[in-house]
């Protein structure tokens, strides 16, 4: 995993160069076009090294009830928490996130935060409960959002790339937290990644800046997910 995320920012930082390294023909692609002749047409997207590996959690559907595991006393609330976080994690795949798995598992996995969260208001200590559930909860609808606009912005034009490319590293950004939903900067190039990935954040905005006629819908979702991306790596950024 700690592999797979340093080869995530390596596929970002070669991404963004081509951005800047090839002339953009304005006629070859539909929607968005560049202004500025700085900045060039975006490559379509490469495979992203599976930075999250595989984890030993087996499918939602062979977890066991959420009842037979209250009855059986196994695994502890703490540890079923743990576990839906790691399978969350599973689901992200070399090309980002495994749409068709998420969309297959949603409701169950749905059921279960639903389950977490009572937890969390009946726990003794709730605090413990309240941060794991926040993590918990924020990367599941970070996949809705993901599974949702992986079907909107299918196009190779260079609004539609920066879109998608944005909701992955929002998506995998998450790798770099344990599942408790803590940064790990014991990550393997935990600074140079997070550094890196807060400069090619940074190229991303200003192409996008740099297009005229983008729809408004596409803008405000840009616009939403970087501000989200900006927050979760200035947390992470907090512990180099």
């Amino acid at each position: 995993m700690k592999r797979s995320l340093l080869l995530f920012t390596a596929y970002l930082s070669s991404t963004t160069a081509s951005m800047l390294a090839q002339p953009k023909d304005e006629n070859s692609q539909p929607g968005p076009r560049v202004i500025s002749s700085k900045y060039s047409s975006i490559p379509s997207e490469g495979n992203i090294d599976n930075k999250f590996g595989h984890t030993s959690i087996p499918p939602t559907d062979s977890l066991g009830g959420i009842n037979d595991s209250i009855r059986k006393k196994q695994p502890s609330k703490e540890t079923f928490v743990g576990r839906f976080v790691q399978h969350l994690q599973s689901l992200v795949s070399t090309t980002g996130l495994d749409v068709s798995r998420f969309e297959t598992q949603s409701e169950s996995l749905s059921s279960q935060l639903s389950v977490i969260n009572h937890w969390r208001k009946k726990a003794s200590r709730p605090q413990k409960f309240n941060d794991n559930f926040r993590f918990a909860n924020k990367m599941f609808h970070a996949m809705k959002n993901s599974a949702k606009y992986s079907k909107l912005y299918t196009l190779s034009d260079t609004g539609n790339i920066l879109v998608r490319n944005l909701i992955n590293l929002n998506v995998v950004l998450f790798g770099f937290f344990d599942s408790r939903g803590l940064p790990d900067p014991y990550i393997y190039a935990y600074k140079n990644s997070v550094t890196r990935l807060n400069t090619t954040l940074q190229v991303w905005q200003n192409i996008f800046e740099d297009l005229e006629a983008v729809p408004g819908d596409m803008r405000l979702v840009f616009e939403t997910t970087l501000a989200e991306a900006k927050k979760t790596l200035s947390i992470l950024a907090g512990h180099i």
